[in-house]
């Protein structure tokens, strides 16, 4: 597309704007049936997103440079920051489907 993008964590970056990051990722094998465990591992799931404020992210269809969407999620402010001091930063840059458009996702200007 003709366009720099960096996301944090990818491998590669300069590094004068590197900004180390990963996702945290939680998995667990529970029988269907344990009620008990499972409402315990969803409450561990709410205790940690609860750390992280919640913000308002825009979608980019990054080809056209069109808004999409908006979507709220919990994430560091760190990497709000970090995202807000460049306009090729962005929280993500994805495909939701095999040929479909690249997207960028980034805090919201408003």
């Amino acid at each position: 597309m003709g366009q720099t993008f960096f996301v944090p964590g990818e491998r590669n970056m300069p590094n004068e704007i590197a900004l180390a990051t990963d996702a945290l990722s939680l998995s667990a094998s529970i029988q269907k049936e344990d009620q008990v465990k499972r409402d315990a591992l969803a409450s561990l799931g709410e205790m940690i997103s609860q750390q992280l404020p919640v913000t308002q992210l825009e979608r980019i269809d990054l080809a056209k440079g069109k808004h999409i969407d908006y979507i709220d999620r919990p994430i560091d402010p760190v990497i709000i920051n970090w995202c807000k001091s460049s306009a090729d930063r962005w929280t993500a840059v994805i495909r939701e489907q095999r040929n479909g458009p690249w997207i960028g996702v980034r805090p919201a200007s408003q």
